[in-house]
């Protein structure tokens, strides 16, 4: 991906609706998403869960995970309720990247099962 940006860096990497993301500003967007996580105390070795839709940001979180040696746990947003209760406890994840628009079935399962580590 870096050698890519570096030979490329002006070439489309994603076409998104009307916009074009070139190689340089996406690896720019990871590496700035990696500093924010970092800050919020992610590290190597840990896991975090992405329950976000087909979206860039989608990408800049899951490669910026890669690239700090994150586990990024991918979910389905169509899941809810227990089974996703169950896949948020069972994957280890420490901490969850989310769509506005599925912050409530996230809330939902806080209420319900305080006992979470992701509801903390």
């Amino acid at each position: 991906m870096l050698q890519r940006r570096d030979a490329h860096p002006n070439e489309p990497f994603l076409k998104w609706k009307d916009d074009e993301i070139m190689w340089r500003d996406f690896v720019d967007h990871i590496y700035a998403v990696a500093a924010g996580f970092w800050e919020s105390g992610i590290r190597t070795g840990g896991r975090v869960a992405l329950m976000m839709g087909n979206c860039p940001e989608f990408l800049y979180a899951y490669y910026a995970l890669v690239f700090m040696g994150v586990g990024a746990v991918p979910l389905n947003i169509a899941q809810r309720g227990e089974a996703l209760a169950y896949i948020l406890n069972d994957s280890g994840a420490s901490a969850i990247v989310i769509d506005d628009v599925l912050v409530e079935h996230f809330v939902a399962i806080c209420t319900s099962h305080r006992r979470q580590r992701h509801c903390d």
